[in-house]
């Protein structure tokens, strides 16, 4: 039976953690903390009473030792690991270092928040959205406020933030710059369009500042000085490692092919804290979905179960402020950066067009490369988004051309009322585009 131990108990270490203990493998999970960690993408439900505490703390860690016969040690972390040797040490509170041996190593240690650069953040009505305690905190202070600035890093999570506190008062998010790019211009002017009917205005670039005597009084951005009463402050994160001799990425987590194996024998890395590889790079995938499927992908093979591979597109799918949206893949800055020479187009016959209100209106944008017309990224934005997802992210992770998905077979979707799906016809426009 293979010993394999896991490093982190957020969403990927437990997933890999349960797939290598139903694979037949000893398992032991080491956690940092005294618990196993939250499930992040429900924190911002916590704004607006939608979700109580007990719902983002989902994990059990009695049912994984119950169950899967998972060994959980709170309160120790895996400081270092020698892959030649086949052991790590383990530090942590009231712990002595210790020596455990393994033949095979998940590294799933996410992610560490990085402080923000940014004057004044230490006055009162400052919230650093870090840990359940602090959306409770903001919480509890909605009541007396009515305007509240929200920094955030990147979208799906800005975006639930803003939208959740929405439902009480104003909102201004600033976004940091360059993350607008993330989206096609299309999908940018309906997303903006979607939050102002909610009374949230997107600004992109983030804030410098922040103002007054007491308390609170404005934030001061590259556009100017913006009144507020509190600010709200979503953390830039950076992979957290042990000490590990393997090949780390320009984004400091450790690179996995799509096996989530490391460059180091015997140890897999899953989650915020590693990179996969592609091009002559790699690109982080830091979603509660792409962790999951990373996390069971690397317990399925560091219990031997040989060469599987993770269908990973990098996708989310909800609906903003109204509006269905799904994204998955890379944007065209993330893939000329990994080498690939991509292209990006809007589809400029909006599906759905005739005489149908703003929103019931379907845009698909897609990302794909000169040459081959592999796809790397497909974004779609209202009604049926939701319902294309699946097929949006097969599409992505399996980096079809445009002349396969053009003439792929596809199921009736009642939410599109036609026979075949907008991505084959999306697909067949931009070929013709193309082809002049």
């Amino acid at each position: 039976m293979p010993r394999v131990l896991v490093a982190g108990g957020g969403a990927a270490g437990v997933a890999a953690a349960v797939e290598a203990a139903t694979s037949g493998a000893e398992v032991r999970l080491f956690e940092a903390s005294d618990r196993l960690a939250p499930n992040r993408s429900l924190l911002p439900y916590l704004l607006s009473g939608r979700c109580s505490q007990d719902d983002i703390w989902s994990n059990n860690p009695d049912e994984l030792s119950e169950k899967f016969d998972i060994e959980v040690s709170f309160g120790q972390r895996i400081s270092s690991v020698d892959a030649g040797a086949k052991y790590v040490r383990t530090a942590g509170f009231g712990h002595n270092s210790e020596r455990h041996s393994f033949d095979s190593l998940v590294i799933a240690t996410g992610s560490s928040c990085l402080p923000d650069e940014v004057k004044g953040i230490s006055k009162p009505g400052v919230f650093v959205l870090e840990a359940p305690k602090d959306y409770l905190a903001l919480a509890r202070t909605i009541p007396n406020l009515s305007r509240v600035a929200l920094v955030g890093p990147s979208a799906p999570l800005a975006f639930v933030a803003a939208e959740e506190l929405s439902a009480a008062v104003k909102v201004t998010l600033f976004l940091s710059a360059g993350a607008l790019d993330r989206f096609s211009p299309g999908l940018r002017k309906r997303v903006a369009a979607a939050a102002a009917s909610h009374g949230v205005e997107i600004v992109d670039g983030g804030v410098q500042a922040v103002a007054g005597v007491k308390r609170v009084e404005a934030v001061i951005s590259r556009d100017g000085v913006r009144p507020c009463d509190a600010v709200a402050i979503l953390p830039r994160g950076s992979p957290s490692l042990p000490e590990v001799g393997c090949q780390k990425g320009s984004h400091g987590g450790a690179i996995v092919d799509r096996s989530m194996r490391t460059s180091s024998r015997g140890v897999f890395a899953a989650g915020d804290c590693a990179e996969l590889r592609l091009g002559t790079g790699s690109v982080p995938l830091r979603l509660q979905s792409s962790a999951l499927v990373m996390g069971k992908t690397a317990g399925r093979n560091a219990a031997g179960g040989g060469s599987t591979e993770a269908g990973l597109a990098g996708s989310f799918a909800l609906e903003i402020f109204g509006t269905e949206v799904c994204v998955a893949g890379i944007d065209v800055t993330e893939g000329r950066a990994v080498g690939l020479d991509l292209i990006e187009m809007d589809d400029d016959e909006e599906i759905g067009g005739d005489g149908a209100s703003s929103e019931r209106v379907l845009l698909v944008s897609m990302i794909f490369e000169t040459d081959s017309h592999r796809v790397y990224g497909i974004q779609a934005a209202g009604a049926g988004s939701l319902s294309l997802s699946s097929y949006i992210s097969s599409v992505v992770s399996s980096h079809a051309r445009l002349e396969e998905i053009h003439y792929l077979e596809s199921p009736y979707l009642p939410t599109q009322d036609r026979e075949t799906s907008p991505i084959c016809l999306t697909a067949g426009r931009f070929l013709t585009r193309l082809r002049g």
